[in-house]
């Protein structure tokens, strides 16, 4: 979960040689026991009412040892949290009356209509952030009462801001020419031959795919043809790790089968492989500006 916890981990063959490449996402499911204990500590400190002392061992849990994703102070009842979510950065504060965290998504030098319709449209889908403009920057932010901060409270909150920020500052940058990118100084920088690379082997698996389906009997082999195209789905996911709008364009594809919309098969067979056909088309600069590296 957060910082890297929401983010990316990397799978890498120890002494390999080659270029230092990522793969996959972070994942931290199986956490040692000493952290579980820990997220018990967390709990039983809230319920005592030892608001403070339950953060200690609430962020204690969230730190993964080896990524060192979660850095966190603490001076009295007042203290300081930062992790790295992807792109961005979750910065955050306590003190003895509220706990407050915040995320930069972009600059918007000029009021714009259709962001603020945006950013409207999606705060109804929030249950625990929110977005905000503060001058001239677009933010989200999260908050609550010290007393109210239980760790679900804090775990889902947190989670949401982390992965929605990430998600959608990227989209918004593309969708809007009036927003600028800011607070991406920690992005580690990608050669121009490894985003040509794997631009590449996207664009061959998704033509190898679509041309095994060519000749066969869409109906009778709908099984099939729905596991080559996920498997397609997390291949490109777990080699390429793209973000932004490539990102969300192969989350949009796995909605398409897994949706419960009672469609048969082979139709929704169908809509996946012409969204690939579409994703064939975009061009080398748009699927580049998809494949950044964080921290």
């Amino acid at each position: 979960m957060l910082g890297k916890l929401f983010g990316k981990k990397p799978t890498k063959q120890p002494g390999s040689a080659g270029p230092d490449i990522s793969f996959g996402r972070y994942s931290d499911n199986n956490k040692p026991p000493g952290k579980v204990l820990r997220w018990t500590d967390a709990d039983n400190l809230y319920k005592e009412k030892k608001y403070t002392e339950s953060l200690d061992a609430f962020f204690d849990y969230l730190r993964d040892d080896d990524m060192q994703n979660v850095t966190y102070e603490r001076n009295g009842v007042e203290g300081r949290f930062e992790f790295f979510q992807g792109s961005k950065i979750v910065r955050g504060r306590f003190d003895k009356e509220v706990l407050e965290a915040e995320v930069t998504l972009a600059r918007m030098p000029q009021p714009s209509v259709p962001v603020m319709r945006r950013l409207l449209e999606m705060n109804f889908n929030l249950y625990y952030s929110r977005f905000a403009l503060d001058d001239d920057r677009l933010c989200m932010r999260f908050d609550s009462d010290r007393e109210t901060a239980s760790p679900s409270k804090l775990y889902y909150g947190l989670k949401e801001l982390a992965t929605r920020a990430d998600k959608q500052d990227d989209l918004l940058v593309q969708d809007f020419t009036v927003l600028e990118e800011t607070d991406n100084e920690h992005l580690l920088p990608v050669s121009d031959h490894v985003k040509k690379v794997k631009a590449q082997f996207l664009k061959k698996w998704i033509q190898e795919a679509l041309d095994m389906m060519a000749p066969l009997d869409t109906e009778k082999y709908s099984g099939g043809v729905a596991y080559l195209l996920l498997s397609l789905i997390y291949r490109i996911d777990y080699l390429i790790t793209p973000e932004g709008k490539l990102l969300n364009e192969l989350e949009k594809i796995g909605g398409i089968y897994f949706k419960k919309d009672e469609r048969p098969i082979p139709e929704k067979n169908r809509d996946m492989a012409e969204e690939f056909k579409k994703m064939l088309t975009m061009p080398d600069e748009e699927i580049y500006r998809s494949l950044i590296r964080s921290k």
